[in-house]
């Protein structure tokens, strides 16, 4: 049972560490707001290239890239993570104007989700250690 919860847990650290190779850079806004146009250009392919499957594509990585060059110029201080970003978003009716933005930061918000399989086991390690404990 141990090794099943280790296992689980470095596998999820391992999987959100590459998610956040890809994601990162949009998940800080300082990050965001401070990175050379080169880059943030690189990130933009890399991501396009990871959200592609085939001939389809979440998003257009160029399109992406002058998206996010856009709403960086635009985008209020007080704006310091995706999660405030994409509802910003959403108040102002921005999702057809920075759609590539949108799908992106929906995207990268979901993951933690689609990651919780560890939260079971540790649930389980916790019926155990209870039953443990009653009967010792």
């Amino acid at each position: 049972m141990i090794d099943g919860i280790l296992h689980d847990i470095k596998w999820r650290f391992k999987s959100l560490n590459e998610y956040f190779e890809y994601f990162g850079f949009i998940y800080d806004m300082n990050i965001l707001r401070s990175i050379s146009k080169e880059d943030l250009y690189k990130h933009c392919c890399d991501l396009g290239t990871v959200l592609q499957e085939g001939e389809k594509s979440d998003i257009q990585s160029f399109e992406l890239y002058e998206e996010l060059q856009l709403i960086i110029s635009s985008l209020p201080d007080f704006i310091k993570d995706a999660k405030q970003l994409i509802k910003y978003i959403i108040e102002n009716n921005l999702q057809e104007i920075y759609p590539n933005v949108y799908i992106t930061v929906r995207i990268m918000l979901t993951i933690p989700v689609s990651t919780a399989s560890a939260e079971r086991s540790f649930s389980k390690l916790k019926i155990i250690k209870n039953y443990l404990r009653k009967k010792t």
